[in-house]
């Protein structure tokens, strides 16, 4: 599986000089973040589980997704430089739902491990996907998101790299990354050429979450299943035309740099 995580121009240059991958042990906005806030509570209640991913074996670590378009549409600004991080066939992912505190574990092969399985080898847990679904609601008048709106995302989810050794490789400024970059933006722009460019995508929070979790086939819904983030009235077809704006104009000349593991090389 490979992730894509935003950053800034400074921490590319620092990674370009040697810095390790993994160095961050808080958010921009100086904490671990609301997966770690929920880790931490349903550790609090004697979880095993939760005590380890949110404990200092994988504290320092990446904030990733696996669509560049997906993170683009954020209330946040992470930064114009990407970092493809691809993990090890080995690599066990834990799922954690925020609105329980629900905790389980996968394998490459999408079977389920059970919490003492996963915990006998903390060594191959290479990521944690978190869903924040605790905004959506669903009642006799319909489904969407507490206090959402068309720019401010409350349900969304993320991959979280905590374990550089499940890292098989990472890089930047590759020609990989710039057909990435191309190839969703023509996604999208075919999208918009066949919908209504005065209409929404979504229409609601709830059913831009439905296509997270039902998988259909139709274009709009693979568009909406690869998107990090859901808003209460979904999205304008006209942003979905800029967000291809938007990834294009992040295209740049190669210059690769690509890492393995703990260690980096430049070919």
């Amino acid at each position: 599986m490979t992730l894509y995580s935003y950053t800034t121009a400074e921490q590319v240059a620092g990674l370009r000089n040697g810095d390790p991958l993994f160095t961050k042990v808080t958010t921009d906005s100086g904490d671990r973040g609301y997966l770690f806030d929920i880790l931490a509570a349903v550790a609090k209640r004697g979880s095993a589980a939760a005590a380890l991913l949110e404990g200092p074996r994988y504290e320092k670590g990446r904030f990733a997704w696996p669509f560049l378009a997906g993170t683009r549409i954020s209330p946040e600004d992470y930064g114009d430089e990407i970092i493809a991080m691809t993990l090890k066939p080995e690599a066990i992912v834990a799922y954690v739902g925020a609105e329980h505190g629900d905790i389980s574990f996968i394998d490459s092969t999408g079977s389920r491990l059970t919490d003492d399985e996963a915990l006998a080898i903390p060594e191959r847990i290479g990521a944690v996907f978190f869903f924040n679904g605790e905004a959506i609601f669903s009642g006799t008048v319909g489904s969407g998101c507490y206090g959402a709106t068309t720019n401010r995302a409350v349900a969304y989810r993320e991959f979280y790299l905590g374990n550089i050794d499940m890292v098989a490789e990472w890089s930047l400024g590759t020609q990989a990354i710039v057909d990435r970059l191309r190839d969703e933006a023509a996604d999208l722009r075919g999208l918009v050429a066949d919908l209504d460019c005065t209409g929404m995508v979504g229409p609601s929070c709830a059913d831009i979450v439905d296509a997270w979790v039902l998988h259909r086939d139709k274009r709009v819904d693979c568009i909406l299943a690869s998107l990090a983030f859901a808003s209460e009235s979904g999205y304008p077809v006209a942003r979905l035309g800029t967000l291809a704006d938007e990834l294009e104009a992040l295209v740049f000349t190669p210059n690769p740099f690509v890492g393995a593991g703990a260690g980096s090389s430049q070919p």
